[in-house]
């Protein structure tokens, strides 16, 4: 993958997912943004991160860390809804609207609807590394 391939996958995410933890290494999540930094710069740290992406976007997913990967998708959520904690979020229609703070709970807490949602996030990941 060059440079130009990186620089087009970032440029294809929402604003959002370029400043969202999206690529594991090791035990680091990066976000769009430093990927493509640490890129641009060609350090060694910009290599490897060049590298997995290469790789999760060609299916590698399947070699990482199930832990790592649930990790980043539970911390992506809860990110997300302490950052706009005015978002409501109703996951189905026999269940009632949820705050952003009883979404938290039930994420923090890997509650079955909170595992949900973080096996949802997994599957989000998994399209943007693609995209």
């Amino acid at each position: 993958m060059s440079l130009g391939l990186v620089e087009k996958w970032y440029w294809s995410l929402g604003v959002y997912e370029r400043n969202t933890p999206l690529v594991p290494l090791g035990r680091t999540f990066y976000t769009p943004t430093e990927v493509l930094s640490e890129v641009r710069k060609d350090t060694t740290l910009g290599r490897d991160l060049q590298s997995q992406l290469e790789a999760l976007r060609k299916g590698a997913s399947a070699r990482l860390d199930p832990a790592l990967l649930w990790d980043m998708a539970k911390m992506r959520l809860i990110k997300r809804l302490t950052e706009r904690p005015s978002t409501f979020i109703s996951y189905h229609m026999d269940h009632p609207i949820l705050t952003a703070k009883e979404f938290i709970q039930l994420v923090i807490a890997e509650t079955d609807r909170g595992r949900r949602f973080i096996e949802t996030e997994i599957d989000i990941v998994k399209s943007l590394w693609k995209v």
